[in-house]
């Protein structure tokens, strides 16, 4: 019924700046009018209209309409017709004072809608009638669809908040669902299918899967020693019990193994670097179980601090908490001893969603305060600007997971300098330090690089 095409149309022609938003973030989205503002300073339509916007609702319009079945010109006029409205309703607001983006039922949808309905009145495709029902259900339904895009939000706490674009927020959602093109799975590199397959293809045959299966599943305890003079006296020695990259789920045994190394332990602090599953989309029951046995092992006075992964999403996060584990994110936990405080500050990942705030994390914190920062990445390094940290660990490289004598990791999946992707480093006075991980991810094969749970002994030494 021309009925429900049209309205289908105008919705598709509604939707498409915001879905290029989505996926293009930052990338074209020059305001329409220029940062052009009139005489009282108010702005002419507001940054969030775009000439990406506008230009690509028009041009999805038209060949959108071609396909049901319009005349290219029509589908070109309708679809112009319905960004000038949009432009109108804008143009209205802001001399209402309204601030850009801000939602106004009925007349963020009336003008976009019943400009191109009066063109289809126009040109015979809708009795007036039938025009009055389309914008009654245009209006109706874009107006739940804008309330359901600005309320749709991931559980968290008030002291959470996470500013990032509508892009990440997407790539988080999908992330904690099935992909819903069975082709995803295999050409996003995060994740590929084809780049597994044709590796462990390749290790079977050459008969090395099987070490390499052998060489992930012989986790190490690995001790690592920092001294500084920053600490409190209060809390040297203090002991640290840093896990990440876990992919608990990845290989049958893995779990047990971590287990038997961390039971014995009795540390201050457990911090988990992120990367608590193996894959990078789907649900978590699987993980969550596995998880809940590691943290009944786990001896920290203190608790127990995570933040997320490029493999978890933040759908994740409550029910990471659920299993006793104080998740940061962009945030920070203060721990007293004797008068002397002592932040775990932690922040989202860094490499794949970008969701990470320091700044927002360090807030609660004071300057002569000692932190630790937990981060999935090491290239949070990029967002340090001196010493508003004292230690840094991150996960995420694996080491390289697979590595050559004299060489080196074949791939580190960073975009920092190798000195910082592997073990003890320094950066503009923060003292760091990388795991390899415990866990695998990819396929799940070490070679010359066995995966560790690291016991971190930070003692204080007084200076000259």
């Amino acid at each position: 019924m021309i009925f429900f095409t049209i309205v289908v149309f105008l919705l598709v022609v509604n939707m498409t700046p915001a879905l290029l938003a989505m996926v293009l973030g930052d990338r074209g989205n020059l305001p329409l009018d220029l940062n052009l503002a009139l005489g009282n300073g108010r702005p002419l339509f507001g940054h969030h209209k775009t000439i990406r916007g506008f230009l690509g609702a028009i041009t999805a319009g038209s060949f959108v309409g071609f396909f049901m079945g319009f005349p290219f010109w029509v589908g070109f006029t309708a679809s112009f017709l319905s960004m000038i409205g949009d432009l109108l309703s804008s143009m209205v607001k802001r001399r209402l004072n309204i601030p850009p983006g801000e939602p106004l039922m009925v007349l963020d949808q009336f003008f976009e809608a019943s400009m191109p309905l009066g063109f289809f009145y126009k040109t015979g495709y809708l009795s007036f009638p039938l025009t009055l029902v389309a914008l009654f259900f245009f209006v109706v339904i874009a107006n739940a669809g804008s309330a359901l895009s600005e309320n749709i939000q991931v559980p968290g706490s008030k002291n959470r908040i996470r500013l990032v674009r509508s892009s990440k927020q997407f790539k988080q959602w999908r992330s904690c669902h099935e992909p819903l093109p069975v082709v995803a799975g295999y050409v996003n590199f995060e994740n590929s299918v084809i780049f597994r397959l044709a590796f462990e293809g390749f290790l079977k045959v050459t008969g090395l899967y099987e070490k390499g299966i052998m060489n992930a599943l012989n986790v190490r305890l690995k001790h690592v020693y920092i001294t500084d003079s920053r600490l409190p006296e209060a809390f040297s020695p203090l002991k640290i019990l840093f896990v990440s990259d876990l992919h608990i789920d990845a290989i049958k045994g893995l779990s047990n193994r971590f287990v038997k190394i961390i039971d014995p332990l009795d540390v201050d602090i457990c911090l988990l670097g992120g990367d608590f599953r193996f894959r990078m989309f789907g649900g978590f029951y699987r993980t969550t179980h596995k998880l809940r046995q590691f943290v009944k092992h786990v001896h920290a006075k203190e608790g127990i601090f995570g933040v997320l992964g490029n493999h978890d999403c933040l759908e994740f996060a409550p029910e990471l908490e659920d299993t006793g584990i104080c998740m940061l994110i962009n945030d920070a936990e203060c721990v007293e001893r004797n008068g002397a405080r002592l932040w775990i500050v932690g922040v989202d990942d860094p490499h794949y969603y970008k969701c990470h705030d320091l700044e927002k994390a360090l807030e609660k914190t004071g300057s002569d305060d000692y932190k630790i920062l937990i981060a999935h990445s090491p290239e949070i390094i990029r967002d340090c600007k001196g010493n508003e940290v004292n230690l840094c660990l991150c996960g995420h490289t694996h080491g390289g997971q697979i590595r050559f004598p004299g060489i080196g990791a074949v791939y580190t999946h960073v975009r920092v300098p190798r000195r910082y992707t592997y073990g003890l480093w320094e950066y503009c006075g923060i003292k760091g330090y990388t795991t390899s991980g415990a866990g695998s991810s990819g396929v799940p094969v070490r070679f010359n690089c066995p995966p560790e749970i690291v016991l971190i002994t930070v003692r204080r030494f007084k200076t000259v």
